[in-house]
């Protein structure tokens, strides 16, 4: 299952006007997953672009063998960017 939640365009390239892309999603063996986009001009020739995440899957054993058969790990990420346009 996925949710997305959109605000303006979801591309990644810095453009003159503020852009903010979320989703987020689930699956049936545990995984969740969360991803934000922005992006923002910061002054006429800077723009900033900041991609956050925080995943996370739940150790899954299907057969009960003591063996995992899904490993389980969590995970966050932010990358920002500085653009300057001369």
């Amino acid at each position: 299952m996925v949710w997305r939640i959109k605000a303006a365009s979801s591309s990644s390239s810095p453009s003159a006007r503020a852009q903010r892309t979320c989703e987020a999603g689930e699956s049936t063996l545990g995984a969740t997953d969360g991803v934000s986009f922005l992006s923002t001009p910061l002054a006429p020739s800077w723009r900033l672009t900041m991609l956050a995440g925080g995943h996370r899957q739940t150790r899954v054993d299907r057969d009960d063998d003591g063996w995992a058969d899904v490993a389980g790990y969590h995970r966050a990420v932010v990358r920002p960017r500085l653009f300057w346009e001369g």
